[in-house]
């Protein structure tokens, strides 16, 4: 009985996976239409990080506060609560009227491209590379998310 139930939520499982492989379709333009601002505003960020640079280096002086001290689960904890919390935000903000989504997609992407900038500065281009494992999953997430608010 028990293989009986554990072949039932495998079922279960991949059923949602291919309804959600169908609805991300549905969604693929306005996907498309969020990944492009989201790379252009990241460049426009990356080459011209002079727009509200003490609103966003005070962000991140908070950002740095909430999380100084937490042990690598506890960061980890940190960082998936944030996205599920602004994630769930910017769908639910979308559906009622897409500018909110759209602004806090343009505010992420300077965001991330302004401290892309920074960071290049001090370092070098290759750091870059770190933002590989967001690239994979947050990022993607995240867009999925704005383009459901769109």
């Amino acid at each position: 009985m028990k293989k009986r139930g554990r072949e039932k939520s495998i079922g279960f499982v991949y059923r949602s996976f291919l309804k959600s492989i169908d609805e991300l379709k549905n969604i693929k333009l306005y996907f498309l239409f969020s990944l492009s601002l989201f790379i252009l505003i990241g460049l426009f960020g990356f080459l011209f990080p002079v727009l509200f640079e003490e609103k966003i280096l005070a962000i991140i002086r908070n950002l740095i506060d909430q999380t100084e001290g937490l042990n690598t689960p506890e960061l980890i904890s940190f960082i998936i609560s944030n996205n599920i919390q602004s994630s769930f935000f910017v769908m639910i903000s979308g559906i009622i009227i897409a500018v909110p989504s759209l602004l806090i997609l343009v505010f992420n992407a300077y965001v991330l491209g302004f401290v892309g900038h920074y960071t290049v500065a001090e370092t070098n281009i290759f750091i870059l590379w770190r933002l590989i494992p967001h690239g994979i999953l947050e990022i993607p997430a995240v867009l999925i998310s704005l383009s459901i608010g769109i």
